[in-house]
């Protein structure tokens, strides 16, 4: 009898454990469907946010894309006015070297000029008392 016993109180505890695990199990799976469920609300919330972020992104490039294009516009409008300028810089070089070199062309014919009246009014000088006419220089 004493088998007997031994197996009933083996098959009662082995019972009992069986419920006491399954009720643990039963336990821990609520739990974890539970937190399993939060981080999937947690991820879908980052996703969320990940999304809104990838559409302002996408908007900011194609807003970037758009200056992209007006700056290389104005680069090329400004090299237009870069060459057009230096155009306009050479055009005026040249006008005032042509200035100059009437400027010095006249300076040389003026001393010319003025050592040839130079020469002209010490003739006059000369000659003023052999042909008896009274001249003054410088008036």
């Amino acid at each position: 009898m004493n088998d007997d016993l031994q197996e009933t109180i083996k098959n009662a505890v082995a019972e009992s454990v069986t419920i006491a695990m399954k009720s643990a199990m039963d336990e821990f799976s609520e739990v974890f469907t539970s937190f399993a469920s939060q981080v999937d609300a947690r991820f879908d919330a980052v996703d969320d946010r990940l999304d809104t972020a990838d559409t302002r992104m996408d908007r900011i490039e194609l807003r970037l894309d758009g200056f992209e294009g007006r700056f290389d516009r104005l680069e090329g409008r400004l090299e237009n006015l870069e060459d057009s300028t230096r155009g306009g810089f050479d055009r005026v070089n040249t006008t005032l070297d042509g200035i100059v070199a009437r400027l010095d062309d006249d300076e040389v014919e003026r001393a010319a000029l003025t050592a040839q009246m130079n020469r002209h009014e010490d003739w006059i000088v000369e000659a003023a008392p052999l042909v008896r006419v009274d001249y003054t220089p410088g008036s």
